[in-house]
């Protein structure tokens, strides 16, 4: 019921709305730009193109689920109000926010167009109104004399960004657009996320929520008979995957969906679930920024090191991200493991891990953080157990790599018993750059910023653990992180400094 009143009360702002639109549009005179000027693309779909003297543009109306004799008007209204709505968006906007090509633009324009105020302008013509199958257009043009002067509502992507995400019925496809132009490493980005989610909840896929949230505390079985009831919901879960896995093989979605859903209401935790999530949102939505989000939930337990890896490396290079560099490392070290050396949750790891690995292999929590890639702790942060304070004293003390491992002894000892400080794995991934094993440090720096993103430190040991293996565009995207650039910390600027320094020498 409140679902219904809501539609009725947006319709009849849109009506109200619309009533003062109507002054706004002059009627079509002789020397008016008519049918035959508007540019080709727009005559098809909706959209904003500069041509000549005039901004041009088209927007589009579904009416769904409203009775027949009322849809045709109504189309007609909320067709106009979107064509304008993209006007005052190109108006308020008229250079490409830093960052965007002209494609990205674009889709700017229609995406954000929501967002944008009723606005004034002098001599709109409509030009024309039709109708293809379910959808309803309307065409309009502006002079750009009568947009030059329009103020910008928006003086950066960001701006937007905020702004749309808190409107109460974003677009999915907005959603996707804003995550991927906020940093990955940053509160902005987890906001959105659980946008994302809301979004997903709002709409009955509750499982596939399950993508965008922040993790959730696993807590020990703590009976005979809660273990085998787990082991059950266990066995369930995988085999529905299994089936979900066939059936998204033979790109049967709508049901792989189903089938990986059910596993994670059965086991919210289980990875290859996650992964069939991935493929689909990368493959049939065409959103890989969703698929990131899956295919980090699906390397949470580690069960699946090596697949999940090449996926993500997979979606990073699709959405041309310089973290790719750094994953394709990784992946590149792959190796399978003799079974007697089965140490861990994952079947393969990096060549340049073997040794630590074994030597983690009665700690379960730094290496559930080495077989997760950083993502296995999630949720609030808190502040490092009292072990950590003793270990910051050897590490500044200590002269030889023989001090730094009785200093990484301490430090896994102290994430065990407090798992979520992000100060502990940052320590323990700069205890391994000083080491020479950059590769075995990069996991906990990235679970420090999983716990707490823009951290200054662990985002300059990530740079400089990249800068040490000669991943340039992996060591620039971290060090030109606003975090970093905005630091007051004087080693994080005397670092970036060095680096930008490097650079300028080249």
């Amino acid at each position: 019921m409140k679902k219904t009143n809501n539609s009725v009360n947006q319709l009849i702002s849109i009506l109200i709305f619309m009533g003062l639109i109507v002054l706004w549009v002059t009627p079509v005179e002789a020397m008016e730009p008519a049918w035959k000027d508007i540019p080709h693309g727009l005559k098809k779909e909706e959209g904003i193109e500069y041509k000549g003297k005039f901004l041009f543009a088209t927007g589009e109306a579904i009416i769904e689920k409203i009775r027949p004799d009322k849809a045709h008007e109504l189309a007609k209204k909320i067709s106009l109000l979107r064509a304008l709505q993209l006007v005052h968006m190109a108006s308020s906007c008229k250079n490409a926010p830093a960052g965007l090509d002209s494609k990205e633009y674009g889709r700017f324009i229609r995406l954000f167009a929501p967002i944008a105020p009723p606005l004034r302008i002098k001599g709109i013509t409509v030009i024309r109104q039709w109708e293809t199958d379910q959808s309803h257009f309307t065409a309009v043009a502006v002079p750009l004399s009568a947009i030059e002067d329009v103020p910008c509502e928006f003086p950066d992507l960001s701006t937007a960004i905020y702004k749309y995400i808190k409107i109460e019925q974003p677009s999915l496809e907005g959603l996707a657009f804003c995550l991927r132009h906020v940093p990955l490493y940053s509160k902005f980005n987890r906001e959105i996320r659980s946008r994302v989610g809301k979004w997903l909840r709002d709409n009955a896929q509750k499982e596939m929520a399950l993508c965008f949230q922040p993790g959730f505390n696993t807590t020990a079985i703590g009976s005979e008979l809660k273990t085998l009831v787990f082991q059950n919901y266990l066995f369930r879960a995988m085999r529905l995957t299994e089936k979900a896995e066939e059936l998204a093989n033979k790109g049967q979605w709508e049901d792989a969906v189903i089938n990986a859903c059910e596993a994670l209401e059965l086991v919210p935790a289980y990875g290859r679930a996650y992964l069939v999530l991935s493929d689909f949102f990368l493959l049939e939505w065409e959103k890989p920024v969703f698929a990131l989000c899956a295919v980090e939930k699906a390397m949470r337990t580690g069960n699946c090191f090596k697949e999940a890896l090449d996926k993500k490396v997979s979606i990073l290079r699709a959405l041309r991200s310089p973290e790719t560099q750094v994953y394709q490392l990784l992946l590149s070290q792959c190796e399978s493991l003799p079974e007697w050396e089965y140490y861990s949750w994952a079947k393969e790891w990096p060549s340049s891990w073997k040794t630590e690995m074994k030597r983690l292999g009665d700690r379960p929590i730094p290496n559930l953080v080495a077989a997760s890639l950083g993502q296995a702790v999630d949720g609030d942060t808190k502040s490092p157990d009292e072990e950590f304070g003793r270990a910051v004293e050897m590490f500044n003390q200590a002269k030889t790599d023989e001090d730094v491992n009785r200093v990484l002894d301490l430090l896994f000892s102290a994430c065990e018993k407090q798992p979520a400080s992000p100060k502990t794995y940052n320590l323990i991934g700069a205890c391994y750059r000083h080491i020479g094993k950059p590769e075995m440090a990069l996991p906990f720096l990235w679970q420090a910023l999983t716990l707490e993103p823009e951290y200054d430190f662990a985002l300059t040991n990530l740079a400089l653990c990249c800068h040490s293996l000669g991943l340039e565009e992996s060591a620039r995207y971290y060090f030109e992180h606003n975090a970093v650039k905005s630091s007051k910390n004087k080693w994080v600027q005397e670092n970036y400094a060095e680096f930008k320094n490097i650079l300028g020498h080249r």
